[in-house]
């Protein structure tokens, strides 16, 4: 068999080693070697996931039919949910299953929890009519059970939210959420958060600890569209203009981006009690495991 279309817009690889392909008309199939097309339920592919319990799910847009744009493998053909189901948006781009086995579908300003036979749609603050798929454009599913989504729009209760329970939390970070334009979000086995922007590059969220990847830094571009971790942990960045492959390396970097008051270090020391003493310019600051603090 052969592609129908040449547009691919998601990938998976499923638990079986087999490859998932969504391009810009259907759900293709790559197993040993053989290709199967579905053409049951055409449309543009946005997302692919793999549940807890194998079954493979996507989401659909620029749907020529009223199937709905919830959709899951069955055997050759495709079954889909709309709003029959709870599903009410015409289409859908994000999509990610939670700790309990909820699908979390994104569409222009809508969020909905769903699953068979139970439906939930959330409205973030703030959100205004949009055309396209403008709106929440990614969806990543936090092993504390929170949800984090992003939006392509920025100002206050847009940009990057989390939600809790179906309510959306504050953040408590050293940057302002509301002005990044998100466009991907990925939760590693690390469970930090990568935070792909259209136009700031990646910013990594781990507890209190944010860092920030830019083309200042060698990233490729600073448009981000897609995460992946492979087997042995490293991360790779999909950019307009290229690919990046994070690894684990052994030095790490603590300046202004890691909250410094200055990058003017003079004196350095080790304390007993594992307390590392900073003599930086204008203050003292002191680093105990991954907090810093100034005097």
């Amino acid at each position: 068999g052969k592609l129908l279309s040449s547009g691919i817009f998601s990938l998976l690889a499923g638990t079986d080693g087999s490859l998932w392909i969504g391009t810009s008309t259907n759900l293709a199939h790559l197993e040993n070697g053989n290709l199967t097309n579905y053409l049951d339920a055409e449309g543009r592919v946005n997302s692919i996931v793999q549940g807890h319990d194998g079954r493979i799910w996507i989401t659909r847009s620029r749907i020529h039919d009223d199937k709905g744009p919830l959709c899951e493998v069955k055997g050759t053909s495709l079954r889909c949910h709309g709003k029959a189901d709870g599903i009410t948006p015409p289409y859908a781009a994000p999509l990610a299953e939670d700790s309990e086995g909820n699908l979390w579908i994104g569409s222009v300003n809508l969020l909905i929890r769903w699953r068979a036979g139970s439906s939930t749609v959330f409205t973030p603050s703030e959100t205004r009519s949009g055309e396209g798929l403008s709106g929440v454009q990614a969806i990543a599913a936090d092993p504390d059970g929170s949800i984090w989504t992003g939006m392509d729009r920025r100002g206050p209760g847009l940009g990057l939210q989390r939600w809790l329970h179906g309510v959306q939390k504050p953040l408590n970070t050293i940057f302002n959420e509301g002005t990044l334009h998100v466009s991907a979000l990925f939760v590693d086995r690390e469970d930090a958060l990568w935070i792909g922007t259209e136009d700031q590059g990646i910013y990594r969220l781990k507890g209190d600890n944010v860092d920030r990847f830019s083309s200042v830094e060698g990233l490729s571009s600073d448009t981000v569209s897609g995460f992946y971790e492979d087997r042995e942990g490293n991360i790779w960045i999909a950019t307009t203009e290229g690919i990046d492959c994070f690894r684990n390396i052994r030095v790490t970097t603590f300046s202004t981006r890691q909250g410094l008051s200055a990058n003017l270090v003079d004196s350095v020391l080790a304390a007993r009690d594992g307390t590392i003493w900073i003599g930086n310019h204008g203050a003292l600051e002191s680093l105990r495991g991954d907090r810093l603090a100034s005097i």
